[in-house]
């Protein structure tokens, strides 16, 4: 399954783009896609608190 994921302000930053695109088995949970997220993309890992 593809999500798509809409990225705002400080995230937005630091990847460098406003959307992406992950690619996830389903079920996917929330949690699995924040793990997916911050692994494809580990200087957001500040803002796992805020997510």
């Amino acid at each position: 399954m593809k999500i798509e994921v809409l990225l705002f302000a400080s995230l937005k930053e630091k990847i460098g783009k406003s959307k992406i695109e992950i690619e996830a088995n389903e079920p996917c949970t929330v949690q699995r896609l924040l793990d997916i997220l911050f692994l494809q993309f580990p200087a957001i890992n500040p803002f796992t608190k805020s997510i």
